[in-house]
């Protein structure tokens, strides 16, 4: 019985961080490849904004690497490592962006689901990591 858990663990973890993953390169491409057009579809212009379409292209750069190695991670034999980054990388940005809010002021729907998406992944990581931990480090 305890083979099934694992084996519906390990599906449940590769699912989750080719989700993550998924999403991250998405989210990512579009940062490195249009930032502008990204920026515009949340409401804001960056039209003739160097310094920021560079800042942009460079997250997205790093969102694009990162969603890479998740899913990479998920076939190499490091689904851990993987899971601890799509956490990190999801919490902290659900995480900023709900400091954001509060000092900010709130943003238009895309950011709110934004923010929906990036907590729901964080925390579902989160379990995934709590419910997979090493059973000898108990």
């Amino acid at each position: 019985m305890k083979e099934d858990k694992t084996s519906k663990t390990s599906k449940t973890t590769m699912a989750y961080l080719i989700v993550s993953g998924l999403v991250a390169i998405a989210v990512g491409s579009f940062g490195l490849l249009d930032p502008a057009g990204y920026q515009q579809s949340n409401g804001a212009e960056l039209h003739g904004q160097i310094p920021l379409l560079n800042d942009i292209r460079g997250a997205g750069g790093g969102l694009l690497g990162i969603g890479l190695f998740v899913i990479l991670g998920s076939f190499s034999g490091y689904p851990r490592a993987a899971t601890v980054v799509a956490t990190l990388l999801c919490l902290g940005y659900g995480t900023a962006r709900s400091i954001s809010f509060f000092l900010d002021g709130m943003p238009g729907g895309s950011l709110m689901f934004a923010l929906g998406l990036e907590l729901l992944l964080g925390f579902a990581g989160l379990a995934l990591l709590f419910r997979e931990r090493d059973p000898s480090s108990s």
